[in-house]
């Protein structure tokens, strides 16, 4: 018995996820440099064959990523405030996945990028080149309008945001395991709050 493409491409796509689902918590907790296909394969339980079936190389799951992080920008967007969106976006980068129900793949690009595991042209580069202008400052715009947010430039304010997370990202990721210190959402939210 044949199967239909319907079901081929709906059993690509849970592959594909299961893959990404992996791979994202080995390269959240291990690192990028310090995952294997292997590793990977055997998290997911599934053959290395299959991970190179879908996946040419390791550096393509790492950028499958992005489709995830256009995702999480959209649910960002549908919040009901500015303040909620923001809280939201930086939750899921800096807390933990027992936190927040989330599996953060920024975070694991944003390493990515100042481990030197991602080169640094354009495309490659969406995340450092000007995100917090893009991203955050139509959102800082937004609170401004309603008055939860201070006056200023949106885009320099969210390039300031942006620049926050990245710094949290970073002391999460290098941080002792020892030190279980959150970073403080609510405090971060300060910088842009009345």
């Amino acid at each position: 018995m044949t199967m239909s493409i319907e079901k081929r491409e709906k059993i690509a796509r849970l592959r594909k996820k299961q893959i990404l689902d992996a791979s994202l918590k080995l390269f959240d907790k291990k690192g990028y440099a310090n995952t294997t296909i292997a590793e990977i394969a055997d998290l997911a339980g599934i053959s290395k064959g299959l991970v190179y079936k879908y996946f040419d190389t390791k550096k393509d799951l790492l950028l499958a990523y992005r489709d995830i992080v256009h995702q999480c920008e959209k649910e960002v967007y549908t919040m009901p405030t500015a303040v909620e969106s923001l809280r939201l976006f930086a939750a899921r980068l800096l807390l933990e996945y027992e936190v927040t129900g989330y599996q953060p793949p920024l975070r694991v690009l944003i390493m990515g990028y100042i481990n030197g595991d991602l080169g640094m042209d354009e495309e490659e580069n969406y995340f450092l080149n000007r995100y917090g202008q893009r991203f955050f400052g139509p959102l800082i715009k937004k609170g401004q309008d309603a008055g939860e947010f201070r006056s200023g430039n949106p885009e320099e304010m969210g390039d300031i945001f942006w620049h926050t997370l990245i710094g949290y990202t970073v002391q999460i990721m290098y941080q002792h395991p020892d030190i279980n210190e959150r970073p403080d959402i609510e405090a971060i939210l300060d910088i842009v709050r009345i």
